[in-house]
């Protein structure tokens, strides 16, 4: 029984002094997000058995969600009035609920008083007060 004893306690010894050993992974790309925010990492793992045999490749019918929003009319060089997002929308660094729609392709997330009615082609990003600031460009 004392050998049983000797032996327990020799095995948790050494289970215990044991230095722990982490995992080598590379997570990519690096990606600004907002308090709060989920973001989908993608990573490559270290060392042998790591095969990318054990997968189901199946095909996903095209089905795309029926449209049934507001009509956006637009003339040229024109924007919407600001259009609520439903929800915090996190772009470089700031939150925003609204946005604005450009007849010129962009998106931008204001303030309003930041928009112009007249545009120039000059490179971004610009201090021109006719460059929508906050913006998406198409």
């Amino acid at each position: 029984m004392k050998k049983l004893y000797l032996l327990s306690y020799l095995i948790l010894a050494i289970a215990l002094l044991q230095k722990p050993v982490f995992a080598q992974i590379t997570a990519f790309p690096d990606t600004t997000i907002c308090l709060g925010q989920s973001v989908l990492l993608q990573a490559v793992v270290g060392g042998s058995g790591y095969g990318t045999d054990n997968y189901i490749f199946e095909e996903i019918p095209y089905a795309p969600e029926a449209y049934e929003g507001d009509e956006v009319p637009l003339y040229d060089d024109t924007y919407t009035g600001s259009i609520d997002i439903g929800f915090d929308f996190c772009f470089m660094g700031n939150n925003y609920d609204e946005f604005y729609i450009g007849s010129n392709g962009w998106i931008s997330f204001g303030p309003a008083a930041s928009l112009s009615g007249t545009y120039v082609s000059v490179p971004i990003p610009d201090t021109d007060p006719s460059v929508p600031k906050n913006c998406i460009a198409s």
